[in-house]
């Protein structure tokens, strides 16, 4: 047979005697690590990017939410005012009216005398003398106060003080004493 071919290996790949040294194998270990800090670096910038739709979507059903509720709020706004006003008389009513205080009789039955529209702002006594400060919308509901005091006779001599329009409001500011 025939005689035995010595086989000759083809080594395409220089030696390269910078990567055998330490200046060479620290560099190779560098670049290799700096590769893997960029594919990790990209990873975390494509996840940021994807999240932002999640985010926009968040942000956006959050801000409808409050839209929603500040709607809400807003609507029930005028009645919780009214609300409150209504509650803030009756504690005053009610610290007129307690035992502590013994207000003059007279004025306990007061507000079942005031026709619609009139509003009483203040009052005062002092000694035998009542002033009401208020307001009405017409000088009619005025007249029709000053006629029922009169008819009373727990109301004596009550006098209308003064009269006056207020432009801003197109109210009638009025002050009665009563003696």
């Amino acid at each position: 047979m025939s005689a035995f071919k010595k086989k000759t290996e083809i080594n395409l790949l220089p030696l390269d005697t910078f990567s055998v040294g330490t200046f060479g194998r620290t560099l190779n270990w560098l670049l290799s690590t700096f590769r893997v800090i960029v594919i990790v670096v990209e990873l975390a910038v494509m996840a940021a990017f994807l999240s932002r739709f999640w985010l926009d979507a968040k942000n956006s059903d959050l801000s409808d939410e409050i839209r929603q509720k500040e709607a809400l709020l807003t609507a029930s706004k005028q009645f919780e005012d009214s609300f409150n006003t209504a509650k803030e008389k009756i504690k005053i009513y009610g610290e007129l009216t307690s035992s502590e205080n013994r207000l003059s009789p007279n004025l306990i039955n007061l507000p079942n005398l005031l026709p619609e529209g009139i509003i009483l702002r203040s009052f005062n006594l002092s000694g035998p003398t009542t002033s009401l400060d208020g307001s009405a919308q017409t000088t009619e509901q005025i007249a029709q106060l000053m006629a029922n005091l009169e008819a009373t006779e727990k109301y004596k001599n009550p006098l209308l003080g003064q009269i006056s329009l207020d432009e801003e409001s197109r109210l009638y500011l009025f002050k009665i004493d009563i003696f």
